[in-house]
């Protein structure tokens, strides 16, 4: 009765949303076609629902070519769940149904069409471990196919690129871990030519440059702020005065450099023009940054020439003695020894020389800690081009050196993927605290248990009612509409909790392991998350049923396994109810884009009159993103849920494929029209995706397993007991045969590649480099050194204000 009713609560909510948005539609465009680059064709109909065909028609390589691969796949995956769950929905209803419904246990409610309606001991039992059978031999094939598909794409991505991607990013590499050495473009460039003669295109070393970024930051807040004085002018005809510097104690935030100190511009405190002063700003900060950008260039072509950390320690002497030396010492007369030639070789006849040994194994971390607490400007991380992809495919599958943990090589991601504020960052240091995120994370995943079940305990009307202002509640509401919140505040509150982990893991990724990629950042949160969606599954639901059974095991001990059975498919009723909130609450939220449309009322309600500048235009227009790390783990806990439960009660199956169904409608919809690709990364989270679908397979094969033994089946868990190796065997050969080769280029394909660039030109590939490719030296230059001089833009679309705005006064604008 309880999802009866949350049933009925959910189609209102459902019908509420989707009227809202196809009112909404209509009225703003701005909000739900940002994506201005869709070649999609709307039908122009008022009728709800009406764009589902014309969406529906949009194929395969449409999506692909206006979306980009990482958008199409994670289409893909939706379209894998949703044929598992439709297929083996179908067998499970004409198969498991009749079976579990005519178990003769007498179960009611959930377990009438469950495994607990079969009676212990029955060869009924064999029923779902034969459909457990068919079921994983299925995914096994559905998952195989995909995966060839994704490795033609790949290859074709790799191949001949992608519109959202820059040509050169196919011919580069990331080089991490760089020695003192080579830490100079120049240096850097030289040891690859050394290995791949005439191959080289260009090199650049990633600097640190926090006081540029500073500079950077300000001047573009200065030429914002000259945008809007230069719009109040065009549209009030009177230019807008203020007073230079807004801070109490002015001597403190010179200090602080809050404002510059140059004869060109006013004294803080003085009443100037605001067009003049901060056009005359904006000359100083391009003129500083010029002459900032040509230092820090011509650094990165030189290279540093300061003693490392280790370095210092040795001219201290604490270095290992070289083993020649001490053997000459024996040959040498006591007379000609020096103080520390005799220390060396009391040392080496003591055999204590290991000391020293293990000193100078510290050597490389040391100066990886000194040089990322004390911000050297050149870092051990820089990009390499070639100038053809047979030298880039021997290069990234190669060692580069024999030294370990030295010139560690990888294909440079996207240009619009790295962040640049982390990309001086050393992968030692990273890896540090990657390990340190990794154990605090896997121990947050063990007892996530603990946080779900103090937010659930507090996700009832009795709770709720104990807040001071809030006792009016146990008075207002009946006692189903009680009952029904009850047991609806706890998925809301579930749902709650799981949508801020992404927050939480990005966050780490970005903010205290410091990763380079956003790809990357998004990877470890799609790693990390499903662990936490199984821990939702496994650990919190299960384990909270054992405990509501604890008191009856103790009452009827004899009854353990019985009463052990009969918990696990209870809960399959709680996790409908949490699908179905899905279909009818989430996903047309999803659709309706509750911020963005709050963003944009607030805009014409509150700023209706005020004067807007091009770039408020243009960040207003700016499309949305998806973020892959939060809706691949969303999809990852429905399907562990399918898994879970498919054969123990398969009433969950025809539930997820409506799901899976509505997911891919709306998110086709949402990529075609509103999201956009801020990076493009080849659909390389398809296969981490693939992987995390079979280890939730895994562990429901597990879940038959131990719940075949509580019903106390005998053969039946024998004849299960392989699959979890057969999975994880699958496992490995998927990752043999698609993953690995997935990831580069193979080199007969890039010499066939080659040889075609050379036949169409008719000369060497590495000659005609320049008018083939659209190569430049600065693709992978850090964006703050290649930034020209910046000035205002120029004013294309008028705001207008109100007339009480027009005359409310000339004051505008702060000291920056």
């Amino acid at each position: 009765s309880a999802v009866i009713t949350a049933l009925w609560f959910n189609i209102i909510l459902f019908i509420a949303v989707l009227g809202i948005y196809e009112i909404l539609f209509q009225i703003f465009p701005s909000v739900y076609r940002k994506n201005r680059n869709s070649e999609v064709a709307l039908p122009k109909s008022f009728l709800p629902l009406s764009w589902i065909p014309a969406i529906l028609r949009v194929s395969s390589s449409q999506v692909r070519k206006l979306c980009g691969m990482d958008a199409y796949f994670f289409l893909r995956y939706i379209r894998l769940c949703f044929q598992i769950c439709a297929v083996t929905g179908v067998y499970g209803g004409i198969i498991l149904w009749p079976i579990y419904a005519t178990g003769g246990n007498d179960a009611v409610g959930w377990y009438h069409l469950s495994m607990a309606n079969l009676e212990s001991k029955s060869l009924r039992l064999w029923f779902p471990t034969v459909f457990m059978y068919l079921m994983t031999l299925y995914v096994y094939f559905l998952i195989n196919e995909e995966y060839k598909h994704y490795v033609e794409c790949r290859m074709e991505f790799l191949t001949k690129g992608d519109s959202h991607v820059h040509p050169q990013q196919r011919y580069s590499l990331m080089v991490e871990q760089i020695p003192h050495e080579l830490r100079s473009d120049q240096a850097l460039r030289n040891y690859f030519e050394q290995l791949f003669p005439n191959r080289v295109h260009s090199a650049c070393l990633v600097l640190h440059l926090p006081g540029l970024t500073e500079l950077c930051v300000r001047r573009e807040r200065v030429a914002r702020r000259l945008e809007k004085c230069l719009n109040v002018q065009e549209i009030t005809g009177r230019r807008p005065f203020h007073k230079v510097g807004v801070h109490k104690y002015v001597e403190v935030a010179r200090r602080l450099k809050l404002y510059e100190d140059d004869p060109r511009l006013p004294h803080p405190g003085e009443r100037t023009d605001s067009i003049n002063y901060y056009s005359k700003y904006l000359d100083v900060l391009n003129e500083k940054l010029g002459e900032f950008r040509r230092e820090k260039l011509k650094l990165a072509e030189e290279g540093e020439k300061s003693p490392r950390a280790s370095q210092w320690i040795g001219s201290l002497g604490l270095r290992k003695p070289a083993l020649e030396d001490c053997d000459a010492l024996t040959v040498v007369s006591d007379d000609n020894m020096s103080v520390r030639s005799r220390l060396l070789f009391l040392i080496r006849r003591l055999g204590c020389d290991f000391i020293f040994g293990g000193l100078s194994n510290l050597n490389r971390p040391l100066d990886t800690v000194v040089d990322t607490m004390v911000g050297r400007t050149h870092t051990s991380n820089g990009f390499v081009t070639f100038t053809d992809l047979v030298t880039v495919t021997c290069a990234v599958r190669s060692p580069i050196t024999h030294e370990a943990a030295v010139l560690g090589v990888q294909m440079a991601p996207d240009p619009r993927d790295i962040v640049w504020k982390n990309a001086h960052i050393d992968k030692a240091w990273s890896s540090s605290r990657e390990a340190i995120a990794n154990l605090l994370l896997g121990l947050g995943a063990i007892l996530w248990s603990i946080p779900v079940t103090f937010v659930q305990a507090l996700a009832n009307l009795e709770s709720l009612a104990r807040i001071p202002g809030m006792l009016w509640i146990n008075g207002v509401l009946s006692r189903d509409s009680a009952a029904f919140l009850n047991g609806y505040l706890p998925i809301l509150a579930l749902m709650g909790l799981i949508a801020s982990l992404p927050l939480m893991l990005s966050w780490v990724a970005l903010s205290f392991e410091r990763r380079i990629s956003k790809s990357d950042i998004q990877h470890s949160v799609i790693k990390r998350f499903f662990y936490y969606q199984l821990a939702n599954v496994y650990i919190t639901v299960t384990a909270g049923s054992i405990l509501d059974t604890l008191s009856d095991i103790l009452d009827h001990p004899r009854n353990v396994f019985t009463l052990l059975g009969t918990s696990v498919p209870g809960v399959v009723g709680y996790f409908v109810m949490f699908i179905l909130t899905k279909i009818l609450a989430a996903l047309p939220l999803t659709l309706l884009q509750i911020l963005p449309v709050i963003n944009h009322l607030t805009d014409i309600l509150c700023c209706r009159g005020k004067i807007k500048t091009q770039h408020e235009n243009d960040v207003k227009q700016t499309a949305q993103k998806l973020d892959l790390g939060r809706e691949y783990p969303n999809q990852f806990l429905i399907i562990v849920i399918v898994f879970t439960y498919a054969t123990i009660s398969p009433v969950i199956l025809p539930v997820a494929s409506l799901y899976f169904l509505a997911a891919y409608i709306v998110f086709k919809k949402q990529l075609l029209l509103v999201y956009t690709s801020t990076f493009e990364s080849g659909g390389i989270f398809f296969p981490t995706a693939c992987n995390r679908t079979l280890v939730g397979l895994l562990a429901a094969q597990c879940t038959l397993i131990g719940y075949t033994i509580l019903r106390l089946g005998f053969y039946q868990p024998l004849a299960l007991l392989p699959l979890p190796f057969y999975t994880i065997q699958m496992m490995q050969s998927f990752r043999k045969l698609y993953e690995e080769p997935g990831h580069y280029l193979s080199l007969e394909r890039a010499v066939k590649l080659d040889k075609q660039a050379t036949a169409i030109e008719g000369k060497e590939y590495s000659r005609v480099k320049d008018s083939t490719m659209p190569f430049d030296e600065n693709v992978y230059r850090q964006p703050n050194l290649i930034h020209d001089v910046l000035k205002p833009l120029p004013i294309q679309n008028l705001a207008f204000i109100s007339e009480d705005a027009k005359y409310s006064g000339t004051e505008s604008g702060k000291g920056v």
